[in-house]
Formats: structure tokens, sequence, C-alpha cells
């Protein structure tokens, strides 16, 4: 996935649950996949193109950085 905004609607509240918990059950199979003793936390980037808001639980959550599009200056030309 490249953008979070093109995924399924719930998937920004479900990935927090995830990151919260850093533990999932693999619905398949039943298995819960726990966090191992001394468990470094991740930095995790998400990316948006701000096709879609996003849940305000999920924003709260998060630090932004709005990167502009470069201009035809900050561009190389040949």
């Amino acid at each position: 996935m490249t953008e979070i905004d093109k995924a399924d609607i719930d998937f920004p509240n479900d990935l927090l649950h995830e990151l919260d918990n850093y533990s999932f059950t693999i619905p398949e199979t039943g298995e819960k996949v726990e966090k191992p003793k001394g468990f470094i936390t991740p930095l995790v980037i998400i990316t948006s193109n701000r096709e879609k808001e996003l849940p305000p639980a999920f924003l709260r959550r998060c630090i932004y950085f709005y990167i502009d599009f470069p201009s035809q200056d900050d561009l190389c030309t040949y």
C-alpha cells in the first residue's frame, strides 16, 4: 500500500489498535503474535496524498509534515 487514505475506511483505526497493543491474531490459524521481550517501539512512517479525510482519533496520534510539490526551479532540468 502506498498511501493510507487509499485503504479501507476502517484501516487507520485498525492500525492504531494493532500499534497500541503491538500484537495481532492471524485469523486463518488463530495464532496470536505478541511483541517479544526487549521489544523496541518502531518509528512508523505513513504517507497520504490527502484524497480522503482520515479519522480524527488517528490524526491526533500523528505528527504531520507536509511536503509541497517542487517548483519548476527546484526540479533538475537537462
